[in-house]
């Protein structure tokens, strides 16, 4: 059980369960916790790196695949108000005809982007111009891929705030591009409470870091304290908006394997 709170342990995706880590006790800013990060990152694939390409040959059992993990958004008519009109949040929606081939090259760096952007409040959103001839017709389209960005703000959320994306096509271009609008705003970034294993293993996916951080239970400290120490996580979080990392908080006592 951890003896003292707040406690930051590092998890890695190279460790297949959520107890593994390494525990942070360095000084408490954003910079030593990114170097933190990143060193720890290294560590844990510093073995993989040095598994050599005769040793990797000579196994015989295939991995089991991960289910691919794909965070873009598909919109129909049906959907396309209730989940962009309707909120807050930041949309890129690609209008695409299944023929393109530009719309084919763009695909892996936009759902890359997708993943990356995960837990920001900005959505990546798709839509088969082909089938969806009316939305098409709405938003003016006339080639493939088009680029519709919906601001933050349910005021930005009309057909005439609408504005077409003209800027590059790689995954960091999109994400750039994205996490300014994302910083204009002053958005805040997600911070998962685990209050069980799922909330981990849903969010903690892709080439992510993901940073844990340990609180004091609540009847050991105050409403004042929590939501301190919640600001400086999300304070954090916002500061590295654009590396690849996720942010999870849990109290002590809630959940005692971890502490373990």
């Amino acid at each position: 059980m951890a003896r003292s709170v707040p406690r930051v342990l590092f998890y890695s995706k190279t460790k297949k369960e959520v107890v593994d880590y390494r525990i942070y006790n360095g000084p408490r800013d954003s910079a030593s916790f990114v170097k933190f990060a990143l060193d720890s990152l290294y560590e844990d694939f510093k073995p993989l790196m040095k598994t050599s390409r005769s040793e990797n040959m000579e196994k015989t059992a295939k991995p089991k695949k991960k289910k691919a993990v794909d965070d873009r958004v598909t919109l129909t008519e049906a959907t396309f108000d209730e989940r962009v009109m309707k909120s807050k949040e930041i949309w890129m929606v690609e209008f695409y005809a299944p023929w393109c081939g530009h719309c084919k090259t763009l695909e892996p760096e936009y759902k890359s982007a997708a993943t990356q952007l995960r837990g920001q409040k900005v959505n990546l959103a798709l839509v088969d111009a082909t089938a969806e001839e009316e939305l098409a017709r709405r938003f003016e389209i006339k080639g493939f891929p088009t680029l519709k960005i919906f601001n933050y703000g349910l005021q930005n959320k009309k057909d005439s705030k609408a504005h077409e994306y003209n800027g590059g096509r790689t995954a960091k271009d999109i994400v750039d591009y994205l996490t300014g609008l994302a910083e204009k705003a002053d958005i805040e970034p997600d911070v998962y409470e685990v209050v069980r294993q799922g909330v981990y293993d849903d969010n903690c996916q892709g080439p992510v870091v993901c940073i844990m951080s340990f609180l004091p239970n609540i009847y050991d400290s105050n409403a004042k304290e929590r939501k301190g120490y919640l600001s400086t996580i999300n304070a954090a979080a916002k500061k590295n908006r654009k590396a690849p990392f996720r942010w999870f908080w849990l109290q002590a006592g809630d959940q005692l394997d971890l502490e373990r």
